[in-house]
Formats: C-alpha cells, structure tokens, sequence
C-alpha cells in the first residue's frame, strides 16, 4: 500500500513537472501595427526622422535617440506606437534611430544596453547621456524633445 502511494506521488510529480517546464515552444505572434515595423517606413519630421539605426547617423553633430526594440515585446510596441504619434503630430525635436534589440549586440554593448525597450539619448558626439528602460509615455516625449526627463518623472 505504501509503494503504491509511493508510485502515485512520483507520477503526480513527474506530471507537475513536466507541466511546470511547460510545453512545446510558443509560436511568436507578431501583431501588425498601422506603419508595420518591418517594413522599413520611416518617419520625418523636417529635420528629423524615425529610421533604423545606422553608425554613419549617430554623432554628426547633433543629438539623437536610440531606441532597442524587440517587434514582439509588448513595451517595444507601445513605446513604437508613442514614438510615431509624436513624430506624426511634429513635437519630435531629435532624431530617433530603431535598433533590433536581438541582432544589435555591438550597440548594445557600447550604450550599456541590458534589456528590449530601451531608449538612450546620445550627445553631438555620440556618446551615451542617459539610458532609459521602459519609460511611461510622457517621458518618450521629453526624450524625443531631447532633453533629460525631469526628476519627478516617474521611470
């Protein structure tokens, strides 16, 4: 009688276990956006535009933002969806350079990059000012006006 509870018990774990390390691979969903992101549309502003990174762009002069995303993060996509309403609406004052968070590793090591939505604003030079992780959407728009968020901002 015992062995046989024994045997349950084992069995029942084993089942728990294999249910807690979970099934196959989840399938990623991307969800199609109004300007999808893998579609290389750009976004300008006058002198300013939302484009994919390139090291040619960065520090000729003028200040500009990095933003590492991942298309199927659901942070990078709010943060997408902010960022093109404020270059839509012409508040956007920097230019805002798209990197894929996975492939950037160069990048990500260079701005001290850690984790997907991500934003770091660079100086004329190219040089990190400030990193930003999952910032609320009133402090995308200080960054995209190129400052530094006020203090009370909450991050």
């Amino acid at each position: 009688m015992i062995l046989a509870m024994h045997k349950r018990l084992a069995v029942i774990g084993f089942l728990f276990l294999l249910a807690a390390c979970g099934g196959p691979p989840a399938t990623e969903i991307v969800v199609p956006t109004e300007s999808d992101e893998s579609s290389s549309a750009d976004l300008s502003n006058d002198d300013v535009l939302y484009t994919e990174y390139s090291d040619r762009l960065v520090g000729q002069g003028e200040s500009s933002v990095l933003f590492f995303s991942k298309p199927t993060d659901p942070f990078s996509m709010k943060s997408d969806a902010v960022i093109r309403a404020t270059y839509g609406s012409g508040a956007a004052l920097v230019s805002t350079y798209r990197l894929d968070f996975q492939t950037s590793t160069g990048a990500r090591l260079k701005y001290g990059v850690l984790v997907e939505d991500t934003f770091v604003l660079v100086d004329s030079t190219g040089a990190r000012v400030a990193n930003f992780v999952h910032p609320p959407a009133d402090v995308i728009g200080t960054i995209l006006r190129g400052r530094l968020p006020s203090p009370e901002a909450k991050l």
